[in-house]
């Protein structure tokens, strides 16, 4: 008989697989993830001279 621990644990460890991916935490994620160009003015720009 399993311990319900168990079953607990690896749900939990599916669960954080699955929050990992979908934040671009693991390997495959990441070449889904797309940033920033440097196109366009930056919106910033003002307060980097504010803040600079």
């Amino acid at each position: 008989m399993q311990n319900p621990l168990v079953g607990a644990a690896n749900k939990a460890m599916a669960d954080m697989v699955r929050y990992a991916a979908e934040f671009g935490l693991t390997p495959s994620a990441r070449t889904r993830v797309a940033g920033m160009s440097d196109a366009g003015p930056n919106p910033f720009a003002e307060f980097d001279e504010l803040f600079g």
